[in-house]
């Protein structure tokens, strides 16, 4: 699929909302975007002393994603959406196979560091070294 984006990554409740790209992260700074694939293995060694295993399910992808400044309404946006959906759909590019994407993901632990407080409403401006990172769920991809 050949698309110009408006983001780093889409995601959505459906596959679909995730590919349309209505709903996105800004791309991550530079050397903050490490993409990670892990082959799940089911391995020991035998009584040779030689490894025995096979693979087990899929290829499970995992997107860790890093802002040095972030606008609080794209950051507060998917926050408020992960805080209800664990699982969901995200549309993504592949960096290890070089093409885009669309699967089932489930999130790490977001962080960030609020900066310039309002201090009529408690808001910050901004924030600041805001981290995520989302895993696939090892469904394998949703096809188009």
């Amino acid at each position: 699929m050949n698309i110009t984006t408006n983001g780093f990554i889409g995601y959505g409740a459906t596959a679909q909302i995730a590919r349309s790209m209505i709903y996105t992260l800004p791309y991550p700074d530079r050397s903050n975007a490490l993409f990670q694939s892990e082959y799940p293995v089911d391995a020991s060694r035998n009584a040779n002393g030689v490894v025995v295993g096979q693979r087990v399910g899929n290829r499970v992808d995992k997107q860790n994603m890093s802002w040095s400044l972030i606008e609080t309404n794209k950051w507060w946006a998917f926050n408020n959406f992960i805080n209800n959906n664990f699982f969901f759909y995200v549309h993504y590019f592949n960096f290890n196979i070089g093409k885009w994407q669309t699967k089932k993901f489930y999130h790490g632990s977001p962080e960030c560091n609020p900066m310039n407080i309002d201090t009529t409403n408690g808001k910050p401006m901004w924030l600041e070294n805001a981290k995520v990172n989302i895993i696939d769920k090892g469904e394998g991809v949703i096809n188009d």
